[in-house]
């Protein structure tokens, strides 16, 4: 029932499946799901949000998300090194990959960046620890239109619809990262939709 929750949808029968990451208390949000078959293994996620009001998440909710998703990972990967760890990420890789012309604040500004340079890191690490690549990066290495959530407009302001002034107007943050070992062929992203705040990657 939670609004996190996380489905897969697949053509073919996996050898199993399994739900969370081992830790009941961010498990209740059901915001994993890990599909093994006999050549690969996909982890779905939707990592939970940081807030740039508050920072202190980091070391929270978020990075008890991200240490217990290291952990899964790294099993996952000795298990059957062809991995995917695709989903809603919630990060932007890069600072080419959000838009924040929206944020006039200095100190709101200075808020979001801050809070976007911790996330980064923790993506990194991740990468890094277990030789995962960007696959839609590497198919389009120059910054585009590929930004794969946007803000809704909402409320009124001047007689128009406006957008936060808190957080980036649009990012990157749906992302599927692959080992080297289970490289892609190609990896785009769809265009946008009216029923979604997310584009869909095709990979």
């Amino acid at each position: 029932s939670a609004y996190s929750g996380v489905m897969a949808l697949s053509r073919s029968r996996p050898d199993s499946v399994s739900f969370g990451v081992g830790v009941p208390r961010l498990d209740r949000e059901a915001r994993v799901v890990t599909l093994r078959y006999s050549g690969h293994t996909k982890v779905g996620a939707y990592v939970p949000c940081l807030r740039p009001d508050r920072p202190q998440d980091i070391s929270g909710r978020r990075a008890s998300f991200e240490r217990a998703m290291a952990v899964h990972l790294a099993a996952e990967a000795a298990r059957q090194p062809r991995l995917v760890y695709i989903g809603d990420l919630n990060v932007s890789p890069s600072v080419d990959d959000v838009d924040m012309h929206n944020i006039v604040d200095p100190s709101t500004l200075r808020l979001v960046q801050e809070c976007q340079v911790r996330e980064r890191e923790l993506l990194q690490t991740l990468v890094s620890k277990l030789g995962l690549t960007d696959s839609y990066r590497h198919f389009h290495p120059e910054p585009g239109d590929d930004h794969t959530w946007r803000q809704r407009p909402h409320g009124r302001q001047g007689g128009a619809a406006s957008l936060s002034p808190r957080v980036p107007s649009s990012q990157r943050i749906d992302l599927a990262l692959v080992s080297r070992s289970c490289w892609a062929t190609s990896c785009d992203i769809l265009p946008w939709t009216s029923s979604s705040d997310h584009r869909a990657v095709l990979f």
